[in-house]
């Protein structure tokens, strides 16, 4: 996967949460309670559940850099 890709899937991955939140009228908060429940599901399914709670267990520590928060248009 190149940057390119990744970037392109970042910015539909944005469109359909704002999707989701505009169509749902879902919290953000419950929304994003869901995905990362199904993440999770997803990650034990591939076997790869462990490094992902590895990932989740170190990405709060993390700040993000301006151009790493989300935008939603």
């Amino acid at each position: 996967m190149n940057d390119n890709t990744i970037e392109k899937l970042v910015y539909e991955i944005d469109d359909m949460f704002t999707q989701y939140l505009k169509t749902l009228q879902v919290d953000p908060l419950v929304l994003s309670t869901i995905l990362l429940a199904r993440m999770i599901r997803m990650n034990d399914a591939c076997e790869s559940g462990k490094e992902f709670r590895q990932i989740l267990s170190e990405s709060y520590k993390k700040a993000p850099v301006e151009s790493e928060i989300v935008r939603l248009h």
